[in-house]
């Protein structure tokens, strides 16, 4: 019966399973585990190597970017108040320097505001430029300027008059136009004595022989240690020159870059720990001329 029912239905069997091959499925297997392994060895290593070579271009790009800081940073223009500190000595004035380009107008027999015999105009005019009293210096910045609190032999810097904290100090460069004033006045010093209804005598001009020699001796120095200090390097060209006795002249009105003194002065005017009385300049007497 089997037989028959075998007979009957010849496809049913292999129509629902199939010989195993054993071996071809061996093979099929260990062909997958072979193609995990090539895996594992080519494909995984790979990505993982990318790690290293993306450090190392992020490494490479950031040494780029700070060379590139650095360069701009060492070539950039620096600022004013940068060229200030390094040039100059620390000051509360350093706050409002700034520069100016322009040519002098000194022409050798030029006559300017500041030429000539002496005047009351002419005389308050240089007043202008330099009588200016002294100004607050912080008591924290005296080691700036190479000093300190004591200096010996009882001597100290004095404190500002006005009681409210630092040291009294004056701006040199009025200094230097005081010393440069009384140097105009001392070439004009036997016009002052013969012309007194027309002028008054400058008052160190009233000292002995010997106080005014000394006077002028200091105020010599102090130029020559200022010209000297500062050193222009500003280069005035020779000139062929038809008009002049030599055929040659000196371009006495070259182009300058300078500091804004206006700006100097007026800053300084404005922090006077004590304002300035002008001087008097009118004539001693009346009369006739000498």
């Amino acid at each position: 019966m089997l037989s028959k029912i075998s007979s009957s239905f010849p496809n049913l069997w292999s129509s629902q399973y199939r010989t195993v091959d054993a071996e071809a499925l061996l093979k099929e297997r260990d062909s997958s585990d072979t193609d995990s392994e090539d895996y594992a060895q080519h494909v995984l290593p790979a990505r993982r190597s990318m790690g290293p070579v993306i450090t190392n271009t992020s490494l490479v790009f950031f040494m780029i970017l700070s060379a590139a800081l650095g360069y701009m940073y060492m070539f950039k223009e620096p600022s004013i108040s940068q060229c200030i500190t390094k040039t100059s000595i620390w000051s509360p004035a350093n706050a409002v320097v700034n520069y100016k380009e322009f040519d002098f107008d000194n022409d050798f027999a030029h006559k300017t505001e500041y030429r000539g015999p002496p005047t009351p105009d002419l005389e308050k005019r240089w007043e202008e430029l330099w009588w200016l009293n002294g100004v607050r210096f912080p008591e924290d910045k005296i080691s700036s300027i190479n000093r300190t609190e004591d200096l010996g032999a009882g001597r100290r810097p004095r404190k500002a008059v006005d009681g409210k904290g630092g040291y009294h100090a004056m701006i040199d460069v009025f200094h230097q136009l005081h010393c440069l004033n009384l140097l105009r006045q001392a070439s004009w010093l036997s016009y002052y004595r013969t012309h007194t209804h027309i002028v008054r005598t400058p008052a160190p001009f009233s000292d002995s022989d010997v106080g005014i020699r000394m006077h002028l001796d200091h105020c010599i120095e102090t130029l020559r240690l200022t010209l000297m200090c500062h050193a222009d390097t500003t280069p005035s060209l020779m000139m062929e020159d038809p008009e002049s006795p030599i055929g040659v002249s000196t371009d006495f009105s070259s182009h300058r870059k300078c500091r804004n003194f206006d700006a100097i002065r007026e800053w300084t005017r404005d922090n006077q720990i004590a304002p300035t009385v002008p001087m008097d300049w009118s004539p001693e007497e009346k009369g006739d001329s000498e």
